[in-house]
């Protein structure tokens, strides 16, 4: 939001219905109670009272939920099958990696196991008892005993289904991270067979494991919440997310000793999951390419001018919305002077910043092409072996009217003078109204930008002015699963969020 928000609002008791969501209109969590339709011998006893606020799981999905959208407000315009179910899919890698926050669970699962994560238990499953309250006969969702099929990914459009996809490509190469980590630990204990023996395994055994595996689930987390700084502001596909995990990871470890980046790899790749743009499955193809033209010594001067040094948890929250929308002015004054310095046309920015076509493009009072510095912000990060990165992170984008009859966008984008977009917009330039849009097609990038030597270092970028992109767009706009999902939830004011999480 533009509006600086003071803190999050939680309703424990707020509807009477088998549904928890996050309501980005009032910056609140929902949580709803319902009596359990639960067989006996359950979690809950049958026509019990079942509250979703409770519920661990519930709540870090949820959470996680709010902090997605207030890091990339535009992941909640559905623009392909993959938007949605990233939302979905990150809010359950939070709150099932939780689980492993919790050693007595985690110690309990390895002794039975015994030492194996993937024969089953509750760790990999999500929201048990609400999933067994609402006859499902377990988790809501269940990543462990579960068998990669590539063609899911194909087929599958539903946002949760489709989401618990990428979960699942993210539990895989969890699961494949603990069992290289402690493979030393069972040939040590199977006398070199690797294959342990019937009966219950020496709790020193089980201790190490334990710890083998809070740590794998710690590290496991801290890359998927690092990636979110390499992914594009709009238009997020899974593939890209691939590429921003390998990315985020490099960059702070580049020698991967542990083989991790091999494991998500891996685990993309056994699930069908693969980059657009990229024709080999391999590190060096996956990371994201620098910007063709790097620093200069107006960026560097204009870095200076900001201020960046009291950005802990500490600072006063107010003091750090005002100081970032103050940067973000300055950063696009400095960015409309020097965009076409930086990358021919500005393509490498993803944005449309002069040129007379594309007049689907909403337009300043002098007829320049607008777009919006959406944050700038530092980002500081902490190696396994306490190595230290600082970078900047902003987030640029821009918007163009689409349309799902290819002749009224052709009609639009070339008209001779701009078009007014509103009716505050027609009363104050005076300008012929546009024909009112299906959609908005969003492009912009994301840039990684070193502030010592002011190095663009990355452009992670998705082009407004990409005919591909914006056909891919209006098709699913016109036949996907949530057909038109931005104008229709947004016209009618209703949150996607809530009908997502909205029991069967």
């Amino acid at each position: 939001s533009d509006q600086y928000v003071p803190r999050l609002r939680i309703y424990p008791h707020a509807l009477r219905d088998e549904n928890a969501y996050y309501d980005p209109n009032r910056h609140a969590l929902v949580f709803g109670y319902f009596p359990s339709r639960e067989d006996p011998g359950g979690l809950t006893m049958p026509g019990g009272t079942v509250f979703t606020c409770q519920s661990f799981d519930i709540v870090a999905h949820e959470t996680t939920h709010a902090l997605l959208h207030g890091l990339h407000r535009y992941y909640f315009d559905a623009s392909n099958p993959d938007v949605f179910a990233f939302h979905e899919a990150f809010a359950d890698a939070v709150a099932l990696f939780q689980h492993f926050s919790h050693h007595d669970v985690v110690r309990d699962q390895i002794a039975k196991g015994p030492g194996r994560l993937s024969t089953g238990g509750h760790l990999g499953n999500l929201a048990v008892q609400f999933g067994q309250a609402t006859a499902h006969r377990g988790g809501l969702r269940k990543y462990v005993n579960v068998s990669p099929d590539p063609a899911l990914f194909r087929t599958t459009l539903e946002p949760h289904d489709r989401g618990a996809i990428l979960m699942a490509a993210i539990f895989r190469a969890y699961l494949n991270i603990y069992e290289h980590r402690v493979k030393d630990l069972f040939r040590i204990a199977s006398g070199g067979t690797g294959v342990m023996p019937d009966g219950a395994i020496h709790p020193d055994l089980v201790n190490r494991l334990t710890d083998e595996a809070v740590k794998a689930a710690r590290h496991i987390t801290t890359m998927c919440v690092r990636a979110l700084d390499y992914v594009p502001p709009v238009d997020i596909t899974f593939g890209e997310y691939l590429r921003a995990l390998i990315t985020a990871d490099y960059d702070l470890v580049q020698n991967d000793t542990r083989n991790y980046r091999v494991a998500v790899i891996d685990a993309f790749r056994a699930w069908g999951i693969y980059p657009s743009d990229v024709n080999v499955l391999a590190e060096t193809a996956l990371r994201w390419r620098p910007l063709a033209h790097g620093a200069t010594a107006s960026l560097q001067e204009l870095l200076a001018s900001m201020n960046f040094d009291d950005w802990t948890i500490n600072a006063s929250r107010r003091e750090v919305f005002c100081r970032m929308t103050e940067n973000a002015i300055l950063f696009r004054d400095w960015l409309v002077k020097n965009a076409e310095h930086l990358a021919d046309s500005a393509q490498q920015l993803g944005l449309y910043v002069s040129g007379h076509e594309l007049q689907s493009i909403p337009r300043n009072g002098d007829g320049f092409p607008k777009f919006q510095i959406h944050s700038i912000r530092p980002c500081r990060r902490i190696g396994p072996d306490g190595q230290q990165r600082f970078d900047l992170v902003a987030e640029l984008v821009q918007r163009r009217a689409g349309y799902l009859d290819p002749e009224l966008q052709k009609l639009v984008d070339e008209a001779p003078t701009p078009w007014s977009f509103s009716e505050i917009d027609q009363q104050k330039t005076q300008r012929p109204r546009a024909p009112i849009h299906d959609f908005w097609f969003r492009g912009g990038c994301t840039l990684i930008i070193d502030p010592k030597t002011a190095e663009i270092r990355y452009a992670i970028y998705k082009s407004v002015t990409s005919s591909e992109r914006l056909a891919r767009q209006r098709e699913y706009e016109a036949t996907g699963a949530f057909p038109s999902l931005a104008s229709t939830y947004y016209s009618e004011g209703r949150n996607p969020f809530a009908m997502l999480h909205a029991a069967d």
